[in-house]
């Protein structure tokens, strides 16, 4: 039977995933961007009493040691983000910040991360740019796969407190969050961190901050915080009763009434190649149809390869796919009544 699926519209990837969050929110979201995996289980391992969000990337050069480090802290409820491949932000060379790159950019910075990250065992839907520097057009490519973006907001000489774009609350509506950093190299000392919090704790709002290592006693660097200093501004989110958020979470606060804000499953689903066949198994998702379609796109659609399967809720089957495009990545959709009801990490031939 033909399936014409193409004319129902929803996101590739995306699954309810409910996150409990305060309903009158206020609060501080710790971000951490690139590599420095020790320095942030040193100091977050021991601690029971605070959530961040380590955004890694250049996955594919950490050692086993150091992933299973991120294990630890992603099991004591840290949230583990996605910060592309090898560090390339959008508006180098060859991305340019066109739109017309962003398929390269996806091919070369998200989709290899993704795949190297799925494959330690981590299942990431949060994404920070390199650099910080976004446009409508990436944070549309990128959103079905990692749906919660951050970029960051040069202060120009303005305040923490006076950064509306650092701020939101469950009334606000946004396609990405922002953030502001409290590195050394970015000079916002205590008092202004400090008079941050304030604003967020006074208006029920989450502040989102920033920063790279974390900096023992006596070490400096531009892009580090002092173990200190970070220390200082947990303690004084906690005097004035400030939860801590991860991405996600934080991230769920807002948007309320322009739709379900959805979390990406690809647990569900594995896909591998062999040769011009697409080995697909899938578990715990009754489904009725499997395609096959270019990560590119949104939805299966008729001339796509794709198969009708028995219901069963778990299965395993080969699609056999006619001239694929070597190099270009794909995914596997699963399908039920219709529906998309998961979506497999990106593959290529």
């Amino acid at each position: 039977m033909q399936r014409f699926i193409n004319h129902f519209v929803f996101s590739v990837g995306l699954l309810l995933a409910p996150v409990t969050v305060n309903a009158a929110p206020s609060g501080v979201v710790l971000t951490f961007d690139d590599t420095s995996i020790d320095q942030w289980y040193d100091f977050f391992a021991g601690r029971n009493d605070i959530k961040a969000t380590f955004f890694v990337s250049q996955w594919h050069t950490l050692s086993s040691a150091q992933i299973d480090k991120l294990r630890t802290l992603q099991n004591k409820g840290h949230e583990i983000g996605c910060h592309s491949y090898d560090h390339k932000p959008i508006h180098h060379a060859p991305y340019l910040s066109e739109a017309g790159n962003v398929n390269l950019y996806l091919a070369e910075q998200v989709f290899p991360a993704i795949a190297n990250m799925q494959a330690a065992g981590f299942n990431p839907v949060s994404f920070a740019y390199p650099n910080g520097r976004h446009t409508p057009a990436y944070d549309d490519a990128i959103r079905p796969y990692l749906p919660y973006l951050r970029a960051t907001t040069p202060n120009g000489g303005q305040t923490l407190s006076t950064l509306n774009e650092l701020y939101h609350n469950s009334s606000s509506r946004y396609d990405f969050l922002s953030g502001d950093g409290i590195d050394s190299s970015y000079q916002n000392e205590l008092p202004e961190i400090h008079a941050a919090m304030q604003r967020a704790k006074e208006r029920g709002e989450l502040l989102t901050l920033y920063a790279h290592r974390i900096l023992p006693a006596g070490e400096t660097h531009d892009y580090g915080i002092p173990a200190s200093k970070l220390s200082a501004v947990i303690d004084h989110a906690k005097a004035l009763g400030l939860p801590f958020y991860t991405f996600q979470e934080a991230y769920r606060v807002g948007n309320s009434g322009v739709g379900t804000t959805t979390t990406p499953n690809h647990a569900n689903i594995h896909a591998t190649v062999e040769g011009e066949r697409v080995r697909v198994q899938w578990e715990n998702t009754p489904t009725d149809f499997i395609g096959i379609v270019p990560a590119s796109q949104t939805a299966w659609q008729a001339g796509m390869s794709g198969t009708t399967t028995d219901g069963n809720a778990s299965g395993k089957l080969g699609i056999t796919v006619a001239n694929p495009q070597r190099g270009q990545p794909y995914v596997a959709i699963l399908y039920r009544h219709n529906a998309n009801v998961g979506v497999s990490a990106p593959f290529s031939f």
